[in-house]
Order: C-alpha cells, then structure tokens, then sequence
C-alpha cells in the first residue's frame, strides 16, 4: 500500500514514517524543509509548504500529521497552517481512498469524566479552535468515494518528543533540585506515539471505519506521578521536588496573556497541568478494535537511554532534529 504522511520531519510525523516502512508500506514523506538523511533510508521525499495549493497527492492513504501546534502564534499563523493547510492537503487528495487527519484533543474544553468525541467546542486557545475548524471543514466534505477519519490524541510522548519532554527537562535545575508548576494533583490522559500509530493503522485496516475518534494510553495518569517518574529518571540521583505555588503561576500565566507578554507557561499548558482532562476511549475501541499497548511508565528505560545519546541539553532546547536523532 502507499501511503503519504505530512509532517514527516515533526515527531509525531517521522514515527508515522517509521512505522509504516517497516511494516512494508511504500511511503511518500512530506515535509517543508530539507530532509534529514535518516528519513531517506525509510521513504520518498516531496518538499511542500502546506500553506499553499499542492499539486495531487498520488496514494492510497493520506495522513494528515503537519501543524502548527504553538498554542501562543498568532491566530492567522495558526489559520494558515491548520485549517488552510489542512484544506490544501485533502484538495490534493481527491482520489486517495482515506483520509486520515490527526487532530489535537486541544478542540476539548478540560471536564472530570471521560470527555466523549462530541463534547468538543467551548472556550478553547486559538490551537484548539483551529484544528477543531478543520475538522468540522473535513467532515462537511462528505465524499461518496473518500473515508475520513479524525484523530483526537491528547499529551503525545516517546522518543523524538519537541514538547513535553524538553518542557520537563527545563523544570531540573540541577540533579538535586526540580521545580514543579504546582502540586499537579490532577489526573489526564496520554498518548504514546506508537499508541497512536496503532490507531492510524487501525483506521485503515477496518473498511468501515470513519469519523472522529479519541485516542491515548488504556491508563489514565496522575500528573505529580509522571513528572517525578521522568524527571527522577533523567537525573543521575534522585532530585528534590519543590512545587511552585500554583495560585501564583495562575495568576501571573493570565495577566501576561492579557498583557500579550510571551511566558514559559500559556494559558493552555497551564490548563493542562491545573486540571483534570481524560478521554473517553470507547468509541476507538468499538469501532477500530483499538487496542492501546504500554504505559509511560513502562518507557521510561527508553526514554532516558534516548535522552543520554542525544545529550540533555539538546532535547530541553527542542532541536528541529530530535524526531530523526
């Protein structure tokens, strides 16, 4: 089968890559800037910027993986790369037989329960209103000959992660001491990478699957449980947790907002860690027969070893490079 990925030199693109080329596939990676060397070894390549029109993707399947997920750019940069980009993707697409577009769990306001795929909507950051855009764009499409599926991960982890790893990795401030942004007594749901390459391939083994689907790891995670497990991992002994006060970090994250003032913690990552969000996960288990593998926890050893080969420092700086490192 041949497949094409978009965002294939982000992380959650090149896992895509990966996976799907050592399954077998043809794949046709596509990316904005130049390709990484190790990227060849594993698919085609085609340069394209997204904001603009594309000429037509020859495939199979598409998977839809590139965006802008800076919840602090500004509303048009995001516009352009997410729901422009997204139109300009499935324009070229027309004669692929599956679409598969993944999405953010960002289009999700925080609730306690298991947030159900139709509770999207509400008061979200300019990311999450974006990407729920293109994905009320992509549903209204309604092509006889074309199936669409909608991936709602949430807190994406593993190896070649340029988020939330390198977020974690700046709360050490040396082997002895990290800072914590509050008591993180909440409890959320993740996704590992692979868990997530599992349910693209389940969309396009079962024929009949189509529309929007939650997708992250069977357990649900206590935030202080994840962050001291990583960061204690990462540490060559085990470090002092101090929690910063989390009225105070509240307070401060939304007067810069309001002010416009770039901080280390947007409105919506403080969201994240202040409270509780975890998704319903029945609708990917009843209709893919998506069943998720491993825990974080589980891969830590993984993480750590990955951390050591490619040096601290360069992860909690987010290198372009991490996902092909």
């Amino acid at each position: 089968m041949k497949i094409a990925i978009t965002g294939a030199t982000g992380f959650v693109g090149a896992n895509l890559v990966r996976h799907f080329a050592q399954k077998g596939h043809e794949v046709v990676a596509i990316g904005r800037g130049e390709p990484p060397a190790a990227l060849l070894r594993f698919a085609k390549y085609r340069k394209a910027d997204l904001r603009q029109p594309l000429p037509p993707i020859e495939a199979d399947v598409v998977v839809h993986a590139a965006a802008l997920a800076d919840d602090r750019a500004p509303m048009g940069a995001l516009h352009q790369a997410n729901v422009l980009g997204t139109m300009h993707v499935h324009a070229a697409s027309k004669s692929c037989g599956l679409f598969i577009q993944v999405s953010s769990s960002s289009v999700y306001e925080p609730r306690r329960g298991g947030i159900e795929e139709r509770h999207a909507g509400g008061r979200l950051s300019a990311y999450g209103q974006t990407k729920l855009a293109a994905d009320h764009w992509l549903l209204s499409q309604n092509l006889d000959d074309q199936r669409v599926c909608i991936l709602r991960p949430r807190a994406i982890y593993g190896i070649g992660d340029r988020v939330l790893l390198p977020k974690m990795l700046k709360l050490l401030v040396s082997d002895r001491l990290a800072l914590l942004p509050g008591r993180l007594q909440v409890t959320s749901s993740m996704t590992h990478v692979g868990n997530l390459c599992l349910a693209v391939e389940r969309c396009i083994e079962v024929p009949s699957a189509a529309g929007v689907f939650n997708i992250a790891d069977d357990e649900n995670y206590r935030l202080r449980a994840v962050f001291e497990a990583m960061l204690g991992g990462l540490s060559s002994r085990k470090p002092v947790f101090f929690p910063l006060p989390g009225m105070v970090i509240g307070s401060a994250v939304q007067l810069k907002s309001a002010l416009g003032i770039r901080s280390g913690i947007s409105p919506q990552a403080w969201q994240y860690l202040s409270e509780d969000a975890v998704l319903n996960l029945e609708k990917a288990k009843n209709e893919l027969g998506y069943q998720p593998q491993g825990r974080f926890f589980d891969q830590l050893d993984d993480l750590a070893e990955w951390v050591g080969r490619v040096g601290r420092q360069r992860v909690a700086s987010a290198d372009p490079q991490l996902p092909w490192l």
